[in-house]
């Protein structure tokens, strides 16, 4: 077929300037990041290529682990303001990138296999893991991505509708490429916004996502919710078919093959349910009851071992502060007074 040439001239055109709004869409030259760092340099600036430092790789799978919460529940969207949620959902949802623990400023990829970044930060473009896969083995596609970020800018908690607000604008590039433009200034805003969970589209069309609910979740991590006893017990299993089990990042990581979650009203009867043995793991935030609760023969008998194991990082007072500068807190035997009041060692 022969076109006159104005025609030709005509098509020619309108591709150049099909081509020329696309060109910034797709991030410029900017390389694609396997590590997004606060500041300077991650410790693995092309993702984990190995198992990490802080698990054992060659730790053995398999049994049980029980856990014991205070209160009730009666939500499994941990992502909303109303309702209490079930502990333990982060074993379920995933984001894009995840934290390493011993990099508390570093995020490594995760649904998002790679990333890519505007030097002012103004822009973050993320490149979803083309083998990610919901837990009902549907693909997470960018617009799975666009609508957790809507439906968490609209009725998610108030702070993610504060940090999310720096969004200008959030859009699919195709099915596996999602474009995030920012307000600038704010360095921290790209993590924040790699620490997203990605939810089913799908999933919600059924369910509204603003509304509480106890139906089970569908999420993309290494475990699934097996069952559900409202208010009382949930207990996670294992995924055999997880999608990330062959990823570095996963070595020697989700070794139980079920994690149950067991909710008790009051903390006291907590405390004794574990002494009893109906636990196998217990944090304490109390430091009295960690002074004078645990005088039990399971620990005398060396069944139960209490370990301080130390942060290493900032953390909250739990402590009363006097005025020394305002009485009676500035008389010193007033003060060594209340400390002789409690009845355990201040320094143990």
């Amino acid at each position: 077929m022969i076109m006159p040439n104005h025609s030709v001239s005509a098509m020619t055109g309108a591709l150049f300037v099909v081509l020329v709004s696309c060109w910034p869409v797709l991030g410029d030259d900017s390389p694609i990041l396997h590590a997004l760092a606060m500041h300077g340099e991650a410790a693995f600036p092309d993702g984990p290529q190995a198992p990490f430092d802080w698990v054992n790789a060659d730790a053995p799978q398999g049994g049980t682990l029980r856990l014991a919460e205070t209160g009730t529940f009666d939500s499994m969207n941990p992502y909303i303001v109303f309702g209490l949620p079930a502990r333990g959902l982060g074993l379920v949802f995933q984001s894009l990138l995840f934290r390493s623990p011993d990099e508390p400023f570093t995020l490594y990829p995760q649904l998002a296999q790679g990333i890519q970044l505007a030097d002012d930060r103004s822009w973050i473009i993320f490149h979803l893991d083309p083998g990610a896969r919901f837990q009902d083995g549907t693909p997470v596609t960018s617009g799975d991505v666009l609508f957790t970020f809507n439906a968490l800018l609209s009725d998610g908690k108030p702070h993610t509708q504060t940090y999310y607000a720096g969004v200008t604008q959030a859009r699919a590039i195709d099915e596996l490429t999602i474009r995030f433009d920012l307000v600038p200034g704010n360095w921290e805003l790209p993590m924040i916004l790699g620490l997203m969970p990605v939810m089913s589209e799908a999933y919600f069309e059924e369910i509204p996502f603003e509304r509480t609910s106890l139906e089970i979740p569908l999420g993309t991590g290494p475990y699934k919710v097996a069952l559900i006893e409202p208010g009382q017990r949930v207990i996670y299993q294992r995924d055999p078919d997880y999608w990330g089990n062959d990823l570095a990042s996963s070595a020697g990581r989700y070794n139980f093959e079920t994690i149950e979650y067991t909710w008790i009203r009051d903390s006291n009867v907590a405390l004794q349910t574990f002494l009893a043995g109906d636990g196998d793991l217990r944090f304490e935030a109390d430091p009295l009851r960690w002074a004078t609760g645990y005088e039990s023969p399971a620990v005398e008998a060396g069944r139960i071992i209490r370990e301080e194991i130390p942060a290493m990082r900032p953390s909250g007072l739990f402590a009363v502060v006097w005025n020394q500068r305002r009485p009676p807190f500035d008389d010193i035997r007033v003060r060594e007074a209340l400390g002789l009041a409690f009845d355990f060692r201040l320094d143990q």
